[in-house]
């Protein structure tokens, strides 16, 4: 039986095997910082969030809605566009700092004057957008099989063990052909 959810389930125990607890921690750090710098250089151009903590997601505030939405399908960018008088927007570890200047120039226009290199140094100083409640400081996924498969190589090994393991139809299923008839 082959249930949907549980290949999202697998796909992501599979990324957390690979990427291991420090590697996780540097993907999440990484699209934080994109996501701070974003936020600092909108609000230095007058636009307003609607929250002030976030980790990767910013709901931003625009007068010209049609036209930021207008321009981000020009520039195939997807904004999240059900909010009334906003925005929204989600990084993820795909992103990149020239989406970020793509962003700037869909919000602000291609004239906005910002520059990501000093954007960047401002928020490593001044950081504050999670909430420290928010903040995990215990250790996260200890188990060994989170901290041995970080290469290719070992990661196709590790999978291919683990479908050894499994009883699937192909190996132990009997052709109807070679049963033998009840009496």
């Amino acid at each position: 039986m082959y249930i949907p959810g549980l290949a999202l389930a697998n796909i992501a125990s599979l990324y957390a095997v690979y990427h291991g607890p420090v590697g996780l921690k540097r993907i999440a750090n990484r699209i934080h910082r994109l996501t701070d710098i974003l936020a600092a250089g909108l609000q230095q151009k007058g636009l307003k969030l609607r929250h002030a903590h976030y980790f990767d997601t910013l709901c931003v505030e625009v007068a010209d809605k049609a036209g930021v939405l207008a321009r981000a399908e020009a520039a195939e960018i997807n904004l999240r566009s059900d909010i009334l008088n906003a925005v929204g927007i989600t990084l993820d570890e795909t992103t990149t700092r020239e989406n970020v200047m793509q962003l700037f120039s869909v919000l602000l226009g291609d004239n906005h004057g910002l520059d990501i290199d000093t954007l960047d140094k401002d928020v490593a100083h001044d950081s504050r957008s999670i909430q420290a409640a928010m903040l995990r400081d215990d250790e996260i996924l200890t188990h060994p099989v989170f901290n041995r498969y970080h290469s290719e190589t070992e990661m196709m090994r590790y999978m291919h063990s683990l479908e050894r393991k499994d009883l699937a139809l192909n190996q132990a299923m009997r052709a109807s052909s070679r049963w033998v008839p009840a009496p």
